[in-house]
């Protein structure tokens, strides 16, 4: 396995509960509030539907941040059960 999966240019932060007001938002379950721009991986908080949603949308949310100049993405809370482990193992390497 490698250490490094995905891993884009915009900074990424975990286990967001209050992103910053600049800060773009990979949202899971409509669990955080985003002033600027939003994308919920499931908005019923589905681990399946946000596994098969995970890179497209962190992709969306990458190119989003280059255009207009954001330089993070805050990233709520995913369940830490099933597939919700490996989703967050992909976005913990993604933000290393």
């Amino acid at each position: 396995m490698l250490t490094k999966h995905y891993s884009p240019k915009t900074k990424i932060r975990l286990n967001v509960v209050n992103p910053h007001i600049d800060e773009l938002v990979l949202n899971f379950a409509d669990n955080v509030q985003s002033s600027l721009f939003s994308l919920d991986l499931s908005p019923e908080g589905d681990l399946i539907v946000a596994a098969s949603n995970l890179y497209n949308m962190l992709r969306e949310l990458v190119k989003y941040a280059l255009i207009h100049n954001c330089k993070s993405i805050a990233v709520a809370n995913i369940a830490n059960n099933g597939i919700g482990m490996a989703i967050n193992d992909r976005l913990k390497r993604a933000a290393a």
